[in-house]
């Protein structure tokens, strides 16, 4: 299964097997950029402040910080989906029902 790693500020897959030492900042071709939606970059934010604080001891403030970011999740994951459909006319619309 390929790698994958965090690497200021971006996420990246590897290509191709590498070692210890070789980061996408000294070893660019081995490794390419993985795009992640910028309306999703927060998302990220959100679920590590959640991490920090349970190993803060915070349990209870993690798990609401969670909760609240996996509801955002759906709300841009159902916006992001209903935007693609709708950009490739997929979207299904009501059927219009004129009046004799």
């Amino acid at each position: 299964m390929p790698s994958q790693c965090y690497f200021n500020g971006n996420f990246y897959q590897a290509k191709a097997t590498t070692t210890a030492g070789k980061s996408p900042a000294t070893n660019p071709e081995l490794w390419s950029l993985v795009k992640i939606p910028a309306r999703f970059r927060w998302l990220l934010t959100k679920l590590t402040y959640a991490n920090l604080l349970e190993i803060d001891g915070q349990k209870d403030k993690a798990n609401d910080e969670r909760a609240g970011a996996i509801n955002d999740e759906r709300r841009g994951l159902d916006i992001l989906i209903r935007s693609e459909a709708n950009r490739e006319g997929r979207l299904e619309r009501p059927a219009i029902q004129l009046r004799p």
